[in-house]
């Protein structure tokens, strides 16, 4: 071919493509011309109907149909006559169509409906389009004489595109909880969006709803288009802060923040923190006390000491002196014994009589007791068959009637309970972030687990779990069950599982779809997840791509749910760059259904197995199931059985040992005590099952707290009160004439009354404990205070029986455990104070009382516990989650997991209950968002709570059923409606459902469905029956691209249908927005304050101008709060609870003391340091305050009164003549049996729990105990007898007197002459043998400082009387 006819060629091919595609611009831009008339076709490159090129004079519109739609669509070009504009019927009915979903989305604002619907009638309409429009591009279409329309420019100035978008910019979106602009703003963030980019959204044909291009041109028009003729759209627009005629108001404060008032929701209250100076109150006032009590102390010390300088003749310690030899009566008469006194010696002479012939008894008796007390733990004890252990955290944590558990009750009852949900966090930790071109934003990032084979991996797990069979029998019944059997399923058959990978319906092939736009640019599945974080709710993006976004269950995906770990720049997140990505699958819990129930935990099960044996190099899971929980604190306390048990044998092998009397070497089979403290043990781990048989026999549940911590403190308490038979028995002589039986009972008949005192006082101390209403301690004080009391019993009469026939044993040279075996050459020597009992009494108890080691000491322990008290303020309240975990727990992983790429808290629910009056104006305005409603609302109010997320916990602004049912309801532009019932028309095909909900998707056509509400009610709300009539078609309704706002998904939950007399009506509803992150107790705790304050501050706002029910109630429910309700008030309920424990310890003390205020009040005193102490170390342990720390500490006031309650009655007993000398007595004899007892008992099995597998153990069992332990031994044994020592009770006046009286009879008998009576030991009849060694131990250690009185207490301590 020539070159000429190759010229040719392609100049003709040029000019046909010209004529099938013209390129040129509008000739005429004049008013009363349009630019585009009527409509031409299909455009080949939408695919949709397009409008015909015209630029010529308006047209007159005839048609009847096109008028009445005219009207409804652009009145403003319908009033004229004749009817003259630039559309046609059809371009109407396109245009009705176009504007359905906007008009539905954007009517909470009726400025912006009217602007958005009025550019675009602007654009089609005005019979002067030509003046600010221009085509620059149209197709010949087949078919058609006219050309189409295929590119456009719209001129508008900057004012009337600025006016359209601020009108509507801040619209809501309540079911998906974004606004209305994030869903056509090209991707960007709502935020970020300006007119250009949403203009330019509306205008290009990717978006999938223009049928040509429409370029949007703001501003000025330039010199050459003014020539034409061309003058930019500059129309009144309304501000969303304007009514629109008057059937409407201003826009909401939601979608319109210019019309909100200044105030703020009210958050909840703080208390300004008291300060002095830059240290809190609470520090200064410990300083100010510390300061004011030592130097009040100093100065006593200083004065007292003084005074014994200038005065050598005189012993202000001595209470009594001692007579001249002349004199011949005894210091005491009748006249000096007060009534108390009095009456406190008669009654303890009685209890000393009962127990001494209690005693007597079953040391004659040994085997009926011991037959007797069998008997009496197997009855007790077969009640545990019955016994139930509650491992529901919920029934252990929240008492039955609080306000959590009845909020978590109602809201189960009325919709249904909380879903269980099983979870994964994925991680790519091989991979990087990488740089992608994406089809319309440029390079954007994309974080490792946005990788396409790291996609696909994880779909094919969430495919796999999804879909795995799992074997499950039911009463007897077998079969496979998969999630679908188990799953929520809001909408469809399709189960809820919120995942990225949702975004492409979980499809591998729509993943790997790829298409090219008109850019020439290629789009993958990262341009379809970029739209999609955005618009989760859309049913096409509008990339090459066109997928839809939305769930294949129905429902949204929430980009903040399902990644995680991303960037935020300048507030915006950036979900693309995301490190984790979050698979959860909603599970039912149907408690009410047992066989599904099962199934659910069945599912969970075989999900946890299959995770666990899951094995992918690239990618790093952690994972958690409803039920993880609860099996890892099962497993966890199965974990440590063993560790338990090795306590518990070490506490057992150091009683068995400690209660031997050991002299000679070949006499330690004899003299040991292993049989009697093995049987003692036994009995007291017979207690607990007797106490736990008990309550099981009352169906009491019992928990795993009340197994691990009840035997610890039953052992303390028993093995204080078989030290101190067993060692006062020891270190006493037997009478001449007394018996074995007689011996002991006298024994018993002594310390029987401290054992008893003790004894009541743990008792009704725990018991009163159990007023508390959290469940956790309320039992464990139950089951407490049954157990001490059954240990008493055993203890003085059971063990006094073993104990008797280990001395017969002893007695008669039988080797202990074989008894059988009898040494008959082996005599025993004669007995010596064990090695505690004489380090005790000959140089601890001397050295205590040295007159410059008791002023150290108290003051020491005074700075110690003020310095305890400023730390314990600090104490944080609360239960760290995964210090309930094992150590080796997978859970941990996962809490991990969620801390460090957790975007978002949990969701809560605000609850309306039922009575509310949802049919009036008045009742829907104090609760919907929308134009017309209350500025104080229950949507406005959550709405503004989220503006200030930092402080109300609140993050996002509530999903309102209300406001899109007012939406949903409520008739379109054009005489269409979502809420439609089938006709009765003879003319219907559906006549048979006449009556029944026409959905979108059936078509409109009169004769078969009729709007809900009448046509002519656009704007209004439905009211009385309509309100409630047509809501249940609402929340059946699946959102459409038609009717959006269908509220299946969204709230087929949300609304309780009630059927009163055959009426329908709205019950219980809710609506649900999320917390902000929340990770540690302290900050769930404020969450939980934060919502009730607003759920206050709304039902308090209803009330004031609504009718309300007295019983109708707003509050929030989230699935955590029925967890940490408790630590609200747990100050409060400890001090109630620790303080009233105390009041019978006080009681009881000061009856059992003979009537002794200052022994109770001493009691009292070092039990609160003891707590106190506790708590400050507590605090740098690392140790949080929260309800098994009460426990403990409730159980280390029954320890306290054994540290602390045996020493101060032997001080008060005592007859020495000074306070220091019956403190050093008291420590000497008592203190031994309280250190080998008590301490020295439980240290060695406490230390063994160090090795605990559970932290739980670890923390508030090892930690807590030791510290408990240690505390209450440094106060038992080194405070309290320097504290008697200087303020301890005077000497009982009675008891003395019958000493004296003793004395001066027992030694008439002997004597004639001047009888000089000088006061003797607390028991004439049975002399302890540590008596001498200790005051003479004292009297050298005083010697230098003090010769006048150790002249004279050395005269007392010998104890006899000088004739």
């Amino acid at each position: 071919m020539a070159m000429g006819d190759r010229i040719q060629l392609v100049l003709w091919f040029t000019m046909f493509l010209l004529c099938q595609n013209k390129v040129y611009s509008s000739e005429v831009h004049e008013p009363d011309t349009c630019i585009m008339y009527g409509e031409c076709g299909i455009n080949p490159e939408t695919g949709l109907q397009s409008n015909c090129d015209y630029n010529g004079p308006s047209q007159e519109l005839r048609d009847p149909t096109g008028i009445v739609l005219l009207q409804e669509l652009c009145p403003q070009y319908a009033s004229a006559r004749p009817i003259k504009t630039c559309c046609s019927t059809d371009q109407l009915q396109t245009l009705l169509v176009s504007l359905r979903f906007i008009q539905q989305a954007m009517q909470r604002c009726p400025a912006c409906v009217e602007n958005f619907v009025n550019m675009y009638c602007e654009m089609t309409c005005n019979p002067n389009q030509a003046v600010y429009m221009n085509v620059t591009r149209s197709y010949d279409v087949a078919g058609h004489p006219t050309r189409t329309v295929a590119e456009m420019n719209y001129f508008m100035t900057r004012d009337y595109a600025d006016g359209v978008f601020d009108s509507c910019k801040n619209v809501q979106f309540p079911s998906a909880n974004i606004k209305v602009i994030d869903l056509m703003c090209d991707g960007v963030p709502a935020d970020q969006c300006t007119p250009e980019i949403w203009l330019g959204f509306l205008g290009t044909i990717d978006n999938g709803y223009a049928p040509f291009q429409i370029t949007y041109v703001i501003g000025d028009a330039s010199e050459d288009e003014i020539n034409k003729g061309i003058e930019p759209l500059n129309e009144y627009t309304y501000a969303c802060t304007e009514s629109v005629g008057n059937s409407s108001t201003a826009c909401s404060c939601q979608d319109c923040p210019l019309v909100c008032s200044s105030g703020n929701p009210t958050i909840a209250p703080t208390p300004e923190p008291w300060e002095v100076g830059e240290i809190s109150g609470f520090t200064f006032t410990i300083i100010m006390v510390f300061v004011c009590l030592s130097s009040m102390f100093i100065a006593f010390f200083i004065v007292h000491e003084r005074s014994k300088l200038k005065d050598k003749k005189s012993d202000a310690e001595i209470e009594y002196k001692v007579p001249p030899p002349e004199k011949i009566t005894p210091l005491l008469t009748q006249e000096d014994i007060g009534t108390f006194e009095k009456g406190g010696k008669i009654f303890d002479d009685y209890l000393q009589k009962v127990f001494t012939s209690l005693g007597v008894w079953c040391a004659k008796h040994p085997y009926i007791v011991i037959f007797l007390s069998v008997v009496f733990i197997v009855a007790c004890s077969c009640g545990n068959l019955q016994l139930v252990i509650t491992t529901d955290p919920v029934e252990l944590w929240s008492a039955p009637d609080s306000q959590s558990r009845w909020e978590k009750d109602y809201y189960d009852d009325a919709f249904m309970p909380f879903y269980r949900t099983a979870q994964l966090i994925i991680t790519a930790p091989n991979r990087t972030s990488t740089i992608y071109e994406s089809w319309s934003e440029g390079p954007v990032e994309f974080g490792p687990v946005m990788d396409k084979d790291i996609l696909e991996q994880i779909l094919e797990l969430q495919l796999h779990v999804t879909n795995m069979q799992v074997p499950f029998e039911y009463k007897g019944v077998k079969k496979n069950i998969s999630l679908s059997d188990v799953c929520f399923k809001p909408v469809n058959d399709k189960c809820t599982v919120t995942s990225a990978l949702q975004y492409y319906q979980n499809d591998l092939e729509t993943l790997n779809y790829e298409d090219i736009g008109t850019n020439g640019r290629l789009a993958d599945y990262r341009d379809h997840f970029l739209y999609c974080m955005r618009a989760p709710l859309s049913t096409v993006d509008t990339t090459p791509l066109s997928l839809p976004c939305i769930s294949d269950f129905g429902g949204p995906s929430l980009p903040y749910v399902i990644v995680g770990g991303f960037n935020v720049t300048n507030g915006t997140e950036e979900y693309n760059t995301a490190q984790a990505h979050s698979i959860t699958f909603v599970v039912l819990n149907k408690k009410d259904n047992d066989e599904i129930y099962q199934m659910s935990l069945a599912w969970e099960k075989a999900y946890l197995e299959y995770i666990q044996s899951y094995h992918n190099d690239n990618l790093t899971i952690a994972y958690y199931a409803e039920r993880s929980i609860e099996d890892e604190i099962v497993r966890s306390s199965q974990s440590d059985v063993i560790t338990i048990a090795v306590s518990y044998i070490v506490i057992f092998a150091y009683i068995a040992l400690a209660l031997g009397e050991f002299s000679r070497c070949d006499r330690i089979l004899i003299d040991s005590k292993i049989t009697l403290g093995l049987g003692g043990v036994l009995m007291v781990l017979m207690c607990v099952f007797a106490s736990t048989g008990v309550y099981g026999y009352f169906g009491v549940p019992t928990t795993l707290i009340i197994i691990e911590v009840i035997p610890f403190l039953i052992l303390a308490i028993g093995a204080d009160n078989m030290f101190i038979l067993v060692l006062d028995f020891q270190r006493s002589k037997r009478g001449e004439k007394e018996t074995l039986e007689e011996h002991i009972g006298r024994i018993l008949g002594e310390v029987g009354p401290s054992m008893l005192m003790c004894g009541l006082s743990e008792s009704i101390a725990f018991f009163l404990g159990a007023l508390t209403e959290m469940p956790a301690v309320r039992t464990f004080a139950l089951y407490a205070g049954l157990a001490v009391l059954i240990d008493f019993f055993l203890q003085v009469t059971a063990f006094v029986a073993l104990l008797t026939l280990d001395c017969k044993r002893q007695e008669s040279n039988r080797y202990d455990i074989c008894c059988f075996v009898r040494d008959k050459n082996n005599e025993k020597p004669k007995t010596d104070l064990g090695f505690v009992q004489q380090f005790m009494a000959s140089h601890y108890a001397p050295f205590i009382v040295k007159k410059w080691v008791r002023p150290f000491i108290i003051l020491f322990f005074l700075t110690f516990t003020c310095v305890c008290l400023v730390f314990m303020a600090k104490l944080p309240v609360g239960l760290e989650q995964d210090i309930a975990m094992p150590k080796d727990s997978y859970v941990l992983d996962y809490f991990d997991g969620l801390a460090k790429y957790l975007s978002v808290g949990p969701p809560v629910y605000f609850v309306t209950t039922s009575g509310y009056n949802f049919t009036s104006i008045d009742g829907q305005n104090k609760v919907c968002g929308g134009f017309g409603c209350a500025e104080d609302s229950l949507t406005q109010q959550i709405y503004f709570a989220s503006i200030i997320k930092e402080q109300t916990t609140i993050a996002y602004p509530a999903a309102s059923w209300i406001d899109d049912y007012l939406d949903w309801i409520t008739p379109n532009i054009g005489q269409s409606a979502c809420c439609r019932t089938y006709t009765d028309n003879l003319l219907n095909p559906y006549r048979d459902k006449a009556g029944q909900f026409c959905s979108a998707s059936v078509e409109e056509t009169f004769p078969v469905c009729r709007s809900c509400m009448p046509l002519t009610s656009r704007g209004q709300r439905p009211v009385d029956d309509d309100f409630n009539d047509y809501i249940p078609f609402f929340l059946n309704d699946t959102p459409t691209e038609i009717c959006s706002k269908g509220g299946r998904a969204a709230y087929g939950d949300a609304v309780e249908i009630l059927n009163v007399t055959g009426k329908t009506e709205v019950g219980a509803t809710y609506f649900m927005t999320y917390h902000t992150i929340l990770k540690t107790s302290e900050e769930f705790t404020n969450g939980l304050r934060q919502a009730r304050a607003l759920s206050t501050n709304i039902e308090n706002a209803m009330r004031e101008e609504l009718d309300l029910p007295p019983d109708f109630k707003v509050f929030p429910y989230s699935l955590f709060y029925v967890y940490y309700e408790q630590y609200l008030d747990m100050v409060e309920v400890a001090v109630f609870n620790l303080g009233i424990s105390l009041i019978p310890i006080f009681l009881v003390s000061f009856l059992m003391l003979g009537f002794d205020v200052i022994s109770a009040l001493i009691i009292v005193l070092n039990i609160l340091m003891i707590l106190f102490d506790t708590l400050g170390i507590m605090y740098f342990w690392n140790i949080d305050f929260n309800a098994i720390s009460l426990v403990n500490l409730t159980m280390a006031i029954g320890i306290s009164v054994e540290f602390i309650s045996h020493i101060v009655r032997k001080f008060r007993t005592c007859t020495l003549p000074t306070r220091k000398q019956r403190a050093q007595k008291a420590l000497a004899t008592t203190g031994s049996s309280v250190l080998s007892g008590v301490a020295m008992t439980n240290l060695p099995g406490i230390v063994v729990l160090a090795f605990a597998k559970s932290q739980l153990f670890n923390i508030f069992y090892f930690r807590m105990f030791f510290t408990i332990t240690i505390v209450g031994t440094f106060h038992g044994l080194v405070f309290l007898p320097v504290l008697l020592s200087f303020i301890g009770p005077p000497v009982n006046n009675a008891m003395l007197y019958e000493e004296q009286q003793a004395n001066i009879t027992k030694n008439s008998s002997k004597a004639y002459g001047s009888i000089e009576t000088i006061s003797g030991h607390d028991n004439p009849a049975a002399v302890d043998i540590s008596d001498e060694s200790s005051i003479k131990a004292e009297n050298k250690a005083e010697e230098e400082n003090e010769p006048a009185a150790h002249n004279k207490e050395n005269g007392i301590t010998d104890d006899t009387t000088k004739l």
